[in-house]
């Protein structure tokens, strides 16, 4: 007959241990987190509209900030509700949301790094277009 093997399920566990400095700290990071977040979603829907004006990866960015700051606001929202009822979960998720919204922040500065550097290669390559034109209609004066 067999027995049935028990395992012993050990979790890691992180405590907090909240003195008044603690709470003051994340209060903080709470106001803050909620500034940054109305800006992002301010600054995004302001992206968002100028898809008439400007051009299309404009507007990328714009929905890139909303999500950012909606990310950040729920964030936000689950760290005050973890750190006044004593919740771990709904903390633990305010955790996970900031990681969600530092990972969107790091997607859209590669992506604006990688557009900077195509800039430089065109800006680059159109002024030495520029300057072989400008030495070739000089040198016939």
């Amino acid at each position: 007959m067999t027995e049935p093997i028990e395992t012993n399920q050990q979790t890691d566990v992180l405590e907090l241990s909240l003195t008044l400095e603690n709470q003051l700290m994340l209060e903080k990071l709470a106001t803050w987190g909620r500034i940054v977040a109305i800006v992002n979603i301010i600054f995004g829907i302001i992206n968002c509209l100028t898809i008439f004006a400007l051009a299309i990866p404009i507007v990328v960015v714009g929905i890139f900030m909303i999500l950012m700051g909606t990310k950040l606001n729920s964030a936000v929202a689950h760290l005050r509700y973890g750190l006044y009822h004593k919740d771990s979960v709904s903390f633990t998720m305010g955790l996970d949301h900031i990681r969600s919204y530092l990972l969107y922040n790091g997607i859209m500065m590669l992506m604006m790094v990688t557009l900077l550097i195509v800039i430089i290669i065109i800006a680059l390559t159109a002024g030495a277009a520029f300057y072989e034109i400008f030495e070739e209609y000089m040198g016939t004066i």
